[in-house]
């Protein structure tokens, strides 16, 4: 599956092993004069960036492990695309939050800026999901309702968070899908690249105009190119929940257009799907799911209430996560 960026195609970032030396001798100058860290391998490549395993050697967080992220140097003549790398690590400056993967640093090697940030030793929910259907593993209401409260307290401390002076930033991340959402070997649930969020404070307004984002997650607004909100981010995390519970995203399509006729059909019946789904989640998903902003809910906290209900703590908690990914192995 691609992703969309502004009309064109790029591919979600491929897991990859690579040896230290491969990378050593590909670029021996930069890997040289990022000498506060010890490159160790190649984790993926994307569309726009390359993500490596680092080690810091130096500094504040000698010793800790580290994932960095540098431009692809075919892409570093490219204005908006450098504008939007480097606009990750500037919303980091502005919020900090535990369930947001945190940018320790930025630099700047020959013509290439890289990002140095936080390394959660865990796999993605996209692999999470893959793998469970692969092995034919449905996973507990109560689990897919845990995770999915997870990221949405993850979504809150984005949503509310203010600058200095207490203004409130009005972020929408706008590119929340299963590839940007990280469990953890201890359980923890984290949220990361924020390299295409709208920060309507500074910018007049929720973007609009550019169309970035996983096809099957976009809210409809947001692929019809118009201002988005924090209810953008809502709907994204409607999509995961149902492909958590099903397996398969609710809709399909392969165009902006598909997508929004999709939406607009809306969502296929949770209880045709499988059997076991409570009464009254599926009438939650649909509202989630809802073609129009104003029938979707109004802020992270009330659709994480809504589910609350759904989530039993003995088999929907932290150590249940830090369990799967323990067991699924996927390094």
């Amino acid at each position: 599956m691609g992703w969309i960026w502004g009309g064109y195609w790029r591919e979600c970032y491929q897991p990859l092993s690579c040896p230290k030396e491969l990378f050593l001798v590909s670029d021996v100058s930069w890997s040289r004069r990022l000498d506060d860290y010890d490159i160790e391998r190649l984790l993926g490549i994307g569309g726009m960036a390359e993500v490596y395993l680092g080690r810091a050697v130096a500094g504040p967080w000698s010793g800790r492990p580290v994932a960095i992220k540098r431009l692809r140097r075919d892409l570093a003549d490219r204005e908006d695309i450098l504008d939007r790398f480097l606009g990750e690590a500037d919303l980091a400056r502005l919020v900090t939050h535990p369930s947001i993967v945190e940018v320790l640093e930025t630099g700047l090697m020959g013509e290439q800026p890289y990002l140095v940030m936080e390394y959660v030793d865990g796999p993605d929910l996209g692999r999470v999901i893959d793998e469970c259907g692969r092995r034919g593993m449905k996973l507990p209401v109560d689990f897919c309702a845990h995770i999915a409260i997870r990221v949405l307290e993850s979504a809150e401390g984005l949503h509310e968070a203010v600058a200095r002076d207490g203004t409130p930033l009005s972020i929408v991340h706008c590119d929340l899908n299963p590839s940007n959402v990280f469990l953890t070997r201890n359980g923890e649930i984290k949220i990361g690249d924020l390299g295409v969020a709208v920060v309507g404070a500074l910018e007049g307004g929720g973007g609009g105009g550019v169309v970035a984002g996983k096809l099957s997650y976009l809210a409809p607004e947001q692929a019809a190119g118009e201002v988005v909100d924090h209810r953008a981010d809502l709907f994204a995390i409607g999509v995961m929940f149902f492909e958590l519970l099903t397996g398969r995203p609710p809709f399909r399509a392969d165009s902006l257009e598909g997508l929004l006729a999709a939406v607009q059909s809306g969502p296929p019946d949770l209880t045709e799907l499988r059997d076991d789904i409570p009464s009254g989640l599926p009438e939650i998903v649909v509202r989630a799911l809802s073609f129009e902003t104003d029938r979707r809910y109004s802020r992270a906290s009330v659709l994480r209430s809504a589910l609350e209900g759904f989530r039993d703590p003995v088999i929907g908690n932290d150590l249940a996560v830090a369990a799967l990914v323990r067991h699924l192995r996927l390094d």
